[in-house]
């Protein structure tokens, strides 16, 4: 089944029609899953991407070609330039933009995609 972004908003994604009240991962397979609390642990905040989760990301077939970062409503979210580095070192391209927006072109992406959606700030 083909993964669409319905919606978003403060707390909250909706993809294909169920509705996510977490921070989610969505694999280049299909599979969506809350996002992990590594971030959380390495940095006390979730306002982080950090290399592990681009590791569990690159360890699925079929590895994504591009990888959308949805980096909060208000675009909070950083990304570790570690993770940044592992993407291009794997020719992965990479689109970093606020949720609502991010969300939007993760839709129009015709490639082998994955994303990771932060759904707060």
């Amino acid at each position: 089944m083909a993964i669409h972004i319905d919606s978003t908003k403060f707390g909250q994604i909706i993809v294909n029609g169920k509705t996510y009240d977490t921070d989610i991962v969505i694999f280049a397979d299909g599979k969506i899953q809350e996002r992990s609390d590594i971030s959380r642990q390495k940095h006390n905040t979730s306002h982080f991407f950090c290399v592990e989760e681009i590791d569990e990301l690159l360890n699925t077939n079929p590895k994504p070609e591009v990888v959308v970062f949805g980096t909060g409503q208000y675009g909070i979210c950083k990304i570790e330039q570690d993770a940044l580095d592992k993407l291009n070192k794997n020719k992965i391209q990479i689109i970093v933009e606020p949720t609502p927006i991010a969300i939007e072109k993760f839709n129009n992406i015709s490639k082998t995609k994955a994303g990771i959606f932060h759904v707060t700030c």
